[in-house]
């Protein structure tokens, strides 16, 4: 895969003993995040701290909620800058009703508006009861759609600011501006706003020999519901329980149905993950699935597969899913996993936008549990869920939040996670200057260069394996440090400021303080990042062969720099003591007597002794009378 990701934030959320299962819900803005767990509701700062917290109840009392509070949805409406709550609401009798509450604006501090819509509707003669809200928004609508048990789902839109007095984002009169029943035999529709004058609607059952996806739109500017369409799926799923087994009892979780967990749109596609249990097998599995209604009157399948529990054991079971896609196409899916030999814990895989269609990472835990999960009701398949909650961060387009339950100290937990998705975007890396020279106590350019992907990137250049005689500068803008390493030398990381992000970094030049006899040579080892958060990669590393200083070439001449700068010609003080020992050799060989060859050397000291002059004295000579 192209991408990785990484857990940025994570904090425990609201645990209540006196209800159970959770019905997880969160909703994340510019500065807080809201969450609904069981019978409180809780908000705080993004990093989980600075808790508001209080009973659902006292939450709606406003409402008067004398039975049931529970199925909780939450979403942020970054349109309009508020934070949505709803709450099924159940009493005797058959009575039921959504609980609607809606912020002041994007701090819940200020303030929160209360509304009700009624659900205890009579269909064909019979009163109905809602189930299993489902809930998302726009900017110009509130979209709620429930089950209405065997009379089929009922899908209401509220406008925002419809109806006296200003409607339910200014404290006025709930106003329904559309709504429609679906049969039951389409089966259970869930929602999502499309955000571009669309509004999807979608339900997954079988009707007797596979698995379908049925598919509706709303259009916003016509307050119409069009058509249903189909979508099969294929025989996937064979029916039955759909329950996981836990670590140390015999106690099963409740691993949900087929029916959609929750749905998301980006860029002409819509994604779904429901459960299903694969033929052949006994073990349910979340299932998802990707379509592409970019033509809504001919939507069509473009990847579906299973989330597998494989990697993590034997038996395991994957369920209470949710899924999130962000405007890249980064897809990020939340989910619980559990069975035999592993406590039920929480996980997520991703798909970059980068990656090959319909591949997903492998399973990464965010949150283990510590025990297994009893309720204490006797029951030998416990209430798990009934929900998990993701969403797209709104602060930063490349990453999610996710909740789900887990189990610690022998109760329900919730675990809140902020995931990082980073889709690589490396920098290229040209180097034109690869063997150089660089005199003492002068500079050469490094001839390198790294250019970014696109304008955003900030872009780094590490070099490793530089003498510590040698340093590396950059032109302003740009920060340069080193570390010293074991080996004795020095890695130089070149980094782009500011005023420097986006443009290619190069114009980097190699500087030398060298005072040896020698003529070193180093190799340069060079890589190219790209540090941006969520596009983070390094280049293949290259080399570079220094000599410092350069060697003399064998005409006696001085070696040229790539810029044709050249070496002095004058010997250093090594050369002179290897000359002054060779003296004394010839002398003792007997040429102090030969006048000839006294000129000969002398001529030498005169030509700054080349490379071959320099071999010639080496070799002992004998004079003869």
């Amino acid at each position: 895969m192209s991408s990785s990701s990484q857990i940025d934030t994570e904090f425990s959320g609201p645990s209540v003993t006196t209800t159970y299962p959770p019905h997880n819900g969160l909703a994340v803005g510019p500065n807080n995040i809201v969450m609904v767990e069981g019978s409180r509701i809780e908000w705080t700062n993004l990093a989980g701290g600075s808790p508001t917290l209080q009973s659902t109840y006292d939450f709606f009392s406003s409402l008067s909620p004398t039975g049931g509070l529970y199925d909780q949805r939450c979403v942020y409406d970054p349109i309009n800058q508020r934070y949505i709550v709803i709450m099924e609401y159940g009493a005797s009798g058959g009575i039921s009703a959504i609980d609607i509450a809606v912020s002041k604006d994007s701090n819940p501090n200020d303030g929160w508006y209360f509304a009700s819509l009624n659900t205890s509707l009579t269909i064909n003669g019979q009163l109905t009861a809602s189930d299993r809200p489902m809930l998302s928004v726009d900017g110009t609508n509130l979209y709620i759609t429930a089950s209405q048990g065997s009379a089929g789902t009922e899908c209401w839109v509220i406008g925002d600011t419809a109806g006296p007095g200003g409607g339910i984002y200014n404290g006025g009169t709930l106003t329904v501006t559309a709504n429609e029943l679906v049969p039951s035999s389409q089966g259970v529709l869930s929602v999502v706003a499309g955000n571009n004058g669309k509004t999807y609607y979608a339900s997954s059952y079988s009707n007797g020999s596979q698995i379908v996806v049925a598919l509706q739109i709303y259009d916003v500017a016509t307050s119409t519901f069009g058509p249903i369409s189909t979508i099969g799926l294929g025989k996937i799923d064979q029916g039955g329980s759909y329950t996981a087994q836990q670590l140390g009892t015999s106690l099963l979780l409740d691993a949900g149905d087929k029916r959609i967990q929750n749905l998301a749109y980006a860029n002409g596609f819509l994604y779904g993950v429901t459960e299903e249990k694969p033929i052949g097998s006994s073990v349910p599995l979340v299932h998802w699935f990707k379509i592409d209604i970019s033509n809504p009157n001919s939507p069509t399948l473009v990847a579906q597969g299973d989330i597998s529990g494989a990697s993590l054991g034997s038996n395991v079971a994957t369920f209470n899913a949710s899924i999130a896609v962000d405007g890249a196409g980064d897809v990020i899916i939340n989910f619980t996993a559990s069975g035999p030999n592993m406590y039920p814990g929480d996980y997520y895989v991703f798909h970059g936008a980068n990656d090959p269609v319909g591949s997903f990472s492998a399973p990464a835990l965010y949150q283990a549990s510590t025990g297994f999960f009893n309720s204490g009701n006797g029951s030998s398949v416990q209430p798990w869920g009934n929900y998990s909650s993701t969403t797209v961060d709104p602060n930063n387009p490349n990453s999610f939040w996710i909740s789900n339950e887990y189990v610690a100290n022998n109760w329900w937990q919730t675990s809140v996670a902020k995931v990082a998705i980073d889709t690589a975007e490396t920098p290229t890396l040209t180097i034109t200057n690869a063997p150089l020279n660089v005199t003492a106590g002068g500079s050469v350019p490094l001839g390198i260069t790294a250019s970014p992907v696109d304008s955003d990137d900030t872009i780094s250049v590490k070099i490793s394996g530089v003498p510590t005689y040698e340093t590396v500068t950059a032109p302003s803008g740009n920060t340069v440090t080193s570390s010293l390493q074991a080996d004795g030398t020095n890695t130089w990381t070149v980094t782009e400021g500011a005023s420097t992000k986006g443009a290619p970094l190069t114009a980097l030049t190699l500087s030398s303080s060298y005072t040896g006899s020698d003529h070193p040579v180093a190799t340069f080892t060079v890589t190219a990042s790209n540090t941006t958060p969520g596009e983070t990669a390094t280049s293949a590393a290259q080399t570079i062969t220094v000599t410092d200083p350069p060697a003399m070439t064998s005409g006696g001449g001085p070696s040229a720099s790539p810029l044709g700068a050249t070496v002095a010609s004058t010997p250093n003080p090594g050369q002179i003591d290897r000359l002054v020992a060779l003296m004394d050799q010839f002398t003792a060989a007997g040429f102090h007597e030969d006048q000839t060859g006294i000129g000969a050397i002398t001529s030498m000291f005169g030509s700054n002794g080349s490379h071959e002059d320099l071999a010639f004295l080496a070799t002992p000579h004998h004079h003869h009378a």
